[in-house]
């Protein structure tokens, strides 16, 4: 067991909660922004299998975010870290 201080389920912009999907994209990148403001961590975890709903909305989605997390890398150095490592 790993405490992992926030975490987020990138969701497909598909059905009932697409309306409001701008929100949720808005909710992680504020996470993000408040994880690099006090050098912690943020887990993003996204099922690729949803990526086949809506494709170009999900990934437009999802390359927004990454786009805000570059911004965090050059202005905080946050960083990205796959979970790989915590198999060891």
């Amino acid at each position: 067991m790993m405490d992992v201080p926030a975490s987020q389920f990138l969701r497909p912009k598909v059905g009932t909660l697409r309306a409001i999907h701008p929100l949720h994209v808005r909710t992680i990148k504020h996470a993000l922004t408040h994880a690099a403001h006090i050098n912690r961590g943020y887990h993003l975890w996204p099922h690729p299998h949803n990526f086949g709903l809506k494709t170009a909305d999900s990934l437009a989605a999802l390359s927004d975010i990454l786009a805000h997390f570059q911004n965090l890398k050059n202005e905080y150095g946050m960083v990205s870290r796959s979970m790989s490592p915590l198999a060891l």
